[in-house]
């Protein structure tokens, strides 16, 4: 049996993120049959570092709707989609529109905060994961408040998406970016950052033209915003 940890196509997550499933592969090598109580003091041993932060990771995809999997046996990554899909097409928004992952989010962003003043050796680490679940506090459900308040033509909650909202997720995927690159250059080869060049890139400026179409819009300089018109839908018409 081996542990990997694997970097497909780009990974937002950090290779030290990683360490507490480590340990605990340790443990079983040198123990045969081990608890928890036991990876935690020997990951508090060999880290130095308190592995209740490392274990809250993941909470990024341990979103409300999978709490009761027991530990997302599936291995669903909404952090992922969620922080890179379009706001105006709404790819995922009807699978998570009634969860309230502003809040989930803004809670794990202050305890990665805490995490960052706790363990002195892994702070840029923390800080990182802190940006990146304010981010997401911020766009995972910019879809979902676009679509509604277009549905409803509420024009005033339309006008806080445009002039507030989209400036706070691009302002906070900003910071978001400057801390993976610098992350990264600490930790990683050059090549393969280029990948995220593009993909922060993109989101804002896809952000910056959602923005641009909304005020458009209430403006009355465009009648409508075609795509959020359209029906939404579940991912692959699957609920949950």
């Amino acid at each position: 049996v081996i542990a990997t940890v694997w970097g497909d196509n780009g990974p937002e997550s950090h290779l030290y993120g990683a360490l507490l499933g480590m340990q605990l592969y340790a443990e079983y090598q040198y123990r045969g049959t081990v608890d928890g109580q036991a990876v935690y003091a020997a990951f508090q041993r060999c880290v130095h570092a308190e592995p209740n932060d490392f274990a809250a990771l993941r909470s990024f995809d341990e979103i409300p709707a999978v709490h009761g999997e027991s530990g997302n046996q599936q291995a669903h990554n909404p952090s992922r989609w969620l922080l890179w899909q379009d706001p105006l097409l709404g790819l995922f928004d009807w699978n998570v529109k009634d969860l309230d992952l502003e809040m989930h989010y803004q809670d794990l962003a202050v305890r990665m905060n805490g995490a960052a003043e706790r363990n002195v050796a892994f702070q840029r680490l923390f800080e990182y994961y802190s940006l990146a679940a304010q981010a997401l506090a911020t766009k995972a459900l910019l879809g979902v408040r676009l679509y509604e308040a277009y549905q409803e033509g509420d024009k005033r909650a339309l006008s806080d998406l445009a002039y507030s909202r989209i400036a706070e997720a691009r302002q906070a995927i900003a910071k978001l970016y400057r801390a993976h690159y610098e992350l990264w250059q600490e930790t990683y080869m050059d090549e393969g950052w280029e990948i995220f060049d593009i993909r922060y890139g993109g989101l804002l400026a896809r952000l910056d033209t959602v923005q641009d179409r909304l005020i458009a819009f209430l403006d009355g300089e465009n009648p409508a915003i075609p795509e959020l018109e359209r029906t939404r839908l579940t991912y692959n018409g699957k609920e949950g």
